[in-house]
């Protein structure tokens, strides 16, 4: 199996359709908010300022949990029972968010499929647990940055991975991601072949240039094959 190809997944935006299973969660935490305080507030409202602390906080030890929660708390903290508002809150957040993931079509079949005679890793700046989901056991190993410490396009979270999965050379790594430049940029930097997964057809305007190109997870079953052959074959 050490010979074998291994196909690196980014998840979120890539296999799971985040910004979906998101929006429910914030939506549910907003209704819990709003009933409690006296400010209406939307999902919109709640990932702003998430994104604001984000900022603020950089440099910080925190992980994207303790994040969520802290902003949360912004809307929450003047209430005089706050501290069980905001654990109920993070409760409702959790239940959905990782328990309500949505695969994008194909997604399973297409991993079952590509593990047959290829080894699978995922590599994400996330918190989507894969163990948690369909996906449960497809993947030899599951690399968070949280863990790791380095994030996506730094090549010290592939270093990581490779060393996780006793691959010896970056040539026998393909990459899949949605994102130019945490996947494809991190990945062509890293060594290893790329794969950019662009469902929408967005145009390519930066200098970044992938291996190759999908718009379904289906195409990845020919260009696996054909760059498998290639690889066994070198």
């Amino acid at each position: 199996m050490h010979n074998s190809l291994i196909l690196s997944f980014d998840l979120d935006h890539t296999l799971f359709d985040f910004d979906r299973t998101l929006h429910e969660a914030l939506s549910l935490v907003a209704e819990h908010i709003s009933r409690h305080s006296e400010r209406c507030v939307n999902a919109q409202d709640l990932q702003d300022k998430r994104n604001a602390l984000a900022q603020t906080s950089q440099g910080q030890s925190m992980s994207l949990l303790e994040l969520r929660k802290w902003s949360f708390s912004f809307f929450l903290k003047e209430h005089a029972e706050a501290d069980t508002l905001i654990r109920e809150a993070m409760a409702i957040f959790t239940d959905i968010r990782f328990g309500r993931m949505h695969l994008y079509p194909d997604a399973l079949s297409v991993l079952i499929a590509l593990g047959e005679q290829n080894r699978l890793v995922a590599v994400t700046n996330g918190n989507t647990n894969p163990e948690k989901t369909p996906l449960a056991g497809l993947f030899e190993q599951v690399i968070f940055a949280e863990d790791c410490g380095y994030r996506k396009p730094d090549r010290e979270i592939f270093a990581f991975m490779m060393q996780r999965m006793e691959c010896p050379t970056a040539r026998s790594v393909l990459h899949i991601g949605d994102s130019l430049i945490a996947d494809i940029d991190g990945g062509n930097h890293a060594g290893f072949s790329t794969v950019w997964y662009n469902p929408d057809g967005t145009p390519n305007h930066s200098s970044i240039e992938p291996t190759y190109e999908i718009r379904t997870l289906k195409g990845l079953l020919e260009i696996v094959e054909k760059h498998r052959t290639s690889f066994m074959n070198a």
